[in-house]
This record gives C-alpha cells, structure tokens and sequence, in this order.
C-alpha cells in the first residue's frame, strides 16, 4: 500500500493538531483558548507557505506581463484624470 502526500487534507489535520497541542502545553496550557492556539498552528504550518506562493505567482505573472509588454499601469488619481481633461 502506498503512502499519502504530506499535502493532503488529512495530514494538513493532524499536523494542525500535534503544533496546537504543543504551543498550548507552551503557554502552559491555558484553559479556554483552544482556538487561539489552533488557528496560530494553522498560520506557522500553512500560513507562510500560501503567502509565499501568492507573492511569488504575482512576482511570475508581472514578470511575463513586462517581457509582453501586456503589464497593467497604475490607475490614474483624480488629480491626473482632472490634467488629461
């Protein structure tokens, strides 16, 4: 039987868990903050991961917009549109 991908939903689970448990037992396991605890695991395990993939799909996409020359300009401010009128 083979294994399962670290990337798959299960895993993203029990990972979640095993670092929530730990930073809870941390902060010397403070009643009533589950949640806290679990969302901060959620942002140190994936959290940083999809940040640097948006940043670096944008980096991508602005960079093949420049080469074709397709890249969007800045949007004009009121006092620019007020010059071209």
């Amino acid at each position: 039987m083979k294994s399962m991908p670290n990337h798959r939903p299960e895993h993203h689970f029990e990972e979640t868990s095993q670092l929530a448990y730990h930073l809870w037992q941390q902060a010397l396991c403070p009643p009533g903050e589950d949640l806290k605890f679990w969302l901060k695991a959620e942002e140190q395990l994936f959290g940083k991961r999809e940040q640097q993939s948006v940043t670096k799909a944008k980096s991508v996409t602005n960079a093949k917009a420049a080469v074709n020359g397709t890249a969007k300009s800045q949007p004009k401010t009121a006092k620019q549109k007020a010059k071209t009128k």
